[in-house]
């Protein structure tokens, strides 16, 4: 029996985190730290993780592990979170991978598996990506998408006990049948 998955590409797949993958997430965070810090503070401890397990599939958030097609090994998260349908349809994403699987263009293919999952299941129009300004990598992945700039936003997100600023980029289903597309 072939399980079906929401997203799936040659390389991984992308699937609902379940409290079973506690041990082997919390492990991979753990070293992950380096990877991870200042820009992200995931899970990294049992209890954080069951939250995440149960926001992950709430109204509001459509969170993902990202897992390696041949391994299973989880290699990290991808998330539509502020889900808003009506007439603003837009989900801002969230995303983090573990430092051995980092800087191998597996991010790169499950944010474009997402965004198609995006734009033709969830029916979204619009999803943004909000990334601290000196995250270069994560802002190199998101010029390569061709997702557009729009601004900047002071004390945006609340990560590691403080208020950080953020830089606001986004993309359309316009925009991505016009240059992902195509």
């Amino acid at each position: 029996m072939t399980n079906t998955y929401p997203v799936e590409t040659e390389r991984l797949y992308l699937r609902h985190p379940e409290l079973k993958d506690s041990d082997e997430f919390i492990q991979l965070m753990l070293e992950s730290k380096a990877l991870h810090h200042p820009w992200v503070d995931p899970p990294s401890e049992a209890e954080h993780f069951a939250f995440y397990c149960k926001v992950a599939q709430s109204k509001e958030t459509d969170g993902y592990l990202i897992c390696h097609k041949d391994t299973d090994a989880i290699m990290g998260v991808i998330n539509l979170n502020q889900i808003v349908h009506g007439v603003l349809c837009n989900a801002s994403l969230g995303y983090y991978m573990g430092a051995p699987f980092a800087h191998s263009g597996y991010m790169y293919e499950a944010i474009l598996g997402i965004m198609h999952f995006a734009f033709s299941r969830k029916q979204l129009h619009r999803v943004e990506a909000n990334i601290q300004p000196g995250n270069r990598y994560s802002k190199r992945l998101i010029r390569k998408l061709r997702f557009r700039n729009e601004g900047f936003s002071p004390k945006y997100i609340y990560i590691g006990d403080k208020w950080c600023d953020h830089e606001r980029y986004a993309m359309t289903i316009e925009d991505y049948v016009q240059k992902i597309m195509n």
